[in-house]
């Protein structure tokens, strides 16, 4: 079966973003922007579930990350082992992690490594790889949402939700890392495969390596933290 890219127009594609997507020889679909991500990544993926039914594997993208050919193949790789979600190692735009949270809650400097072994962790955002069997799994415990309305229906597989933390109290999981949740309450694993090294455009490319640097010329603007 052939692996879907889906790149999530929120802006302009970036040019290392389409030049990314060209390189990838992947089946590509890119996405309108919305006001609410949520609703857009929901969107993409219950359209996918649908009109793609010999894809097995979604990867979801940003307009602002650079990647390489050989990143995602190793993301379908382990993807279609799992079974599950597979992130590659996305920066954030600050420099100050990367958008991974590992099982024990802790920040792992070993991801920043493309020798580093693929890893199961607790959440993950940025480039994610989605096995067709998570959604389908996930949609029998959600709601079909606007059955009939303007706009598709859609499962809301994103839909941010309050979590409760066993040290932090609640807290607000964005649309990926609950997206990761719902997919882990029904049974299914999240990985981070180092092999798959993201650039986050910022005022530079951020990759894993760079984060240190970068995150000390923003931490000024950021007010110290």
């Amino acid at each position: 079966m052939t692996p879907t890219l889906v790149i999530m127009a929120h802006r302009n594609v970036s040019i290392p973003t389409f030049i990314s997507t060209l390189r990838s020889g992947y089946n590509v679909e890119v996405r309108p922007g919305d006001a609410l991500i949520d609703r857009a990544r929901s969107i993409a993926a219950s359209e996918w579930m649908r009109n793609v039914p010999d894809s097995d594997v979604m990867i979801m993208a940003d307009d602002d990350f650079w990647f390489t050919r050989e990143g995602l193949d190793a993301l379908v790789e382990v993807c279609r082992d799992v079974k599950g979600i597979v992130a590659g190692v996305t920066p954030l735009r600050s420099g100050s992690r990367t958008a991974i949270v590992a099982l024990n809650g802790g920040v792992e400097e070993r991801w920043k490594s493309e020798q580093a072994p693929a890893e199961e962790v607790r959440w993950a955002g940025g480039l994610l790889a989605f096995h067709r069997i998570v959604f389908e799994k996930m949609k029998i415990v959600l709601p079909l949402l606007h059955k009939n309305d303007v706009i598709p229906s859609f499962w809301p597989f994103f839909l941010p939700m309050i979590y409760e933390h066993e040290h932090d109290g609640p807290i607000e999981l964005s649309e990926d890392y609950a997206c990761c949740e719902r997919a882990r309450a029904c049974g299914f694993e999240v990985w981070v495969e180092p092999r798959c090294q993201v650039g986050h455009l910022a005022s530079v490319i951020v990759t894993a390596k760079e984060m240190k640097r970068v995150f000390e010329i923003h931490q000024p603007m950021l007010g110290g933290k």
